[in-house]
């Protein structure tokens, strides 16, 4: 392991809009047309009316004036996450690590992505590098919050995590020349892996990136 880095595991649009704006104004004395209170005419897209003003019939403008105007909409984008192409990496290099050794493949699994990515996240916010958070969570108390288990009692998960990394090769090279993490990339038992991935903060120990795996069998994704 290099200086600056750790490993560690555990196995258990646009759209139109009607824009107003009002005349506010007396159209001029309406003489013999406007001899009736309440009487209406239309001219030029106004409503004017017969109305008192100060004791006098005159024509006012009752309403607005439509007026069409654009307005651009920004419709929120979803956050793209930067490291999907790492995460496929990652997928693609433990898959060939274990065809190598006879076994089948790990199929991503999207529950456990959102569980290993909150968990890199996690020790990067507070600091700790560990598969128990501070609050005590282990892995599988962590990914029983994404619905993974299912409505099933236990299923059989395991976790490695690393930091100071700088790229997938990097850390699966690391991972594979640990007997604890090669154990878990090449445990028979595994169908299905999760990967997150957070920047170090600027006054991390670890100059990198916080990297976490955990894998499943038979959970729902």
């Amino acid at each position: 392991m290099r200086r600056g880095t750790a490993v560690a595991f555990v196995s258990a649009s646009v759209v139109l809009t009607a824009g107003l704006w009002g005349s506010g104004s007396l159209a001029a004395n309406g003489g013999g047309k406007c001899q009736d209170a309440g009487a209406v005419v239309v001219a030029d897209s106004v409503t004017y009316k017969c109305t008192k003003v100060e004791k006098k019939l005159r024509w006012v403008a009752e309403q607005s004036k439509a007026k069409s105007s654009l307005e651009t909409v920004t419709t929120p984008t979803p956050p793209v996450n930067p490291f999907l192409s790492w995460i496929a990496e990652v997928l693609t290099i433990v898959n060939i690590e274990r065809a190598e050794s006879g076994l089948g493949p790990l199929s991503e699994c999207f529950a456990l992505n959102q569980s290993a990515l909150l968990h890199s996240q996690d020790m990067n916010a507070r600091d700790f590098f560990d598969h128990t958070n501070p609050d005590g969570k282990s892995p599988s108390d962590r990914i029983r919050l994404t619905g993974f288990f299912g409505t099933a009692k236990s299923r059989w998960t395991g976790e490695n995590i690393a930091a100071g990394f700088r790229d997938a090769a990097s850390v699966m090279a690391a991972w594979m020349k640990s007997p604890g993490h090669r154990a878990n990339v090449l445990n028979s038992k595994f169908s299905q892996l999760g990967v997150g991935i957070a920047s170090t903060r600027s006054d991390s120990p670890y100059s990198g990136y916080i990297w976490t795996q955990n894998f499943g069998v038979g959970g729902t994704c």
